[in-house]
C-alpha cells in the first residue's frame, strides 16, 4: 500500500505559511507511513489556471499511489490525526462553510449547459442529496479517479473554481463521498475562540484569510495550542 500526502503552495504568502504548517503535515504524512510532496511553481501543469487545479495532477499520482490525501498549506494538523481514508475505500472530504448563492447560480448554470440538470427546491436552490464538500481537506483513491480528470472543458467557466465543478461532477454523477465532518477542517482559531468543541478539532483550517501578519500570527498561536493540550 503506496501512501502519498501533498500539498500546494505558491506565492509569498503561501510559502511563508508553509514554514510552520509543511512540518506538521510533513509529519502526518510519516506518521502514516506516506510520502510528502509540496507542488510548488516548478511542478505546474496548468500554469496558466489557478493553482487549486494542479490537484488535477491526481490521476497521474495514482499510477504511483493506492491512497492519496490533500491536505492545503493554509491548515494545521493535529499530531493525532487519523489517516483519512481508513474507514472507506472511496473518497473522503471534509464539509465546506455555508453553501453561497453564487455556487448555487454556479452549479444550475453548468449543470443547464452539459444537459445534466440539478434538482432544485421551491426557491430554486439545489436540492441537496449531499453536502457540499471543501476540497482544501480530502482523501482519494482509484476508486475517484473520473472526478479529477478532463478538467480542460471548464476552466473559468461562469468563474465557477475546481471545488464548485468537483462538487457538481460528485452531484450528477451521484458519486459516493464520505463526510469526514467539522472536526477535519474546523474554520477557527483556537487561540482566538478557545471552545471545548475546539479543543479536539484534528485539522484547523484558515481558509479565506488573506492578511499575511494575521494569518501568520494566528498559525504560530494554534500551533503553540495544540501543544498546550498536548496534541
Amino acid at each position: 500500500m503506496k501512501r502519498l500526502v501533498y500539498t500546494v503552495t505558491f506565492g509569498e504568502t503561501h510559502e511563508r505559511v508553509g514554514e510552520l504548517t509543511h512540518p506538521l503535515i510533513a509529519d502526518y504524512a510519516w506518521r502514516h507511513g506516506a510520502d510528502f510532496k509540496v507542488v510548488g511553481q516548478s511542478d505546474r501543469i496548468y500554469p496558466d489556471a489557478h493553482p487549486n487545479y494542479e490537484d488535477f495532477q491526481i490521476p497521474n499520482w495514482l499510477d504511483t499511489y493506492d491512497e492519496i490525501v490533500h491536505l492545503d498549506t493554509d491548515l494545521i494538523v493535529a499530531n493525532d490525526t487519523p489517516w483519512l481514508l481508513t474507514q472507506s475505500g472511496g473518497m473522503m472530504c471534509a464539509t465546506d462553510e455555508s453553501f453561497s448563492e453564487t455556487r448555487n447560480k454556479h452549479l444550475i448554470n453548468y449543470a443547464a449547459k452539459n444537459g445534466k440538470p440539478i434538482h432544485t427546491d421551491m426557491k430554486g436552490r439545489v436540492d441537496w442529496p449531499v453536502r457540499y464538500f471543501n476540497v482544501g481537506v480530502f482523501g482519494v483513491t482509484a476508486k475517484d479517479k473520473a472526478l479529477w480528470t478532463d478538467p480542460d472543458g471548464f476552466w473559468d467557466d461562469d468563474g465557477m473554481g475546481h471545488q464548485t465543478f468537483t462538487n457538481y461532477r460528485i452531484i450528477t454523477g451521484k458519486h459516493p463521498v464520505r463526510d469526514l465532518g467539522p472536526d477535519f477542517n474546523a474554520l477557527v482559531c483556537l487561540s482566538m475562540i478557545p471552545s471545548p468543541d475546539h479543543q479536539s478539532a484534528y485539522i484547523i483550517h484558515y481558509a479565506g484569510m488573506r492578511d499575511q501578519a494575521w494569518l501568520l500570527d494566528r498559525v504560530k498561536d494554534d500551533i503553540n495550542k495544540l501543544g498546550e493540550y498536548g496534541r
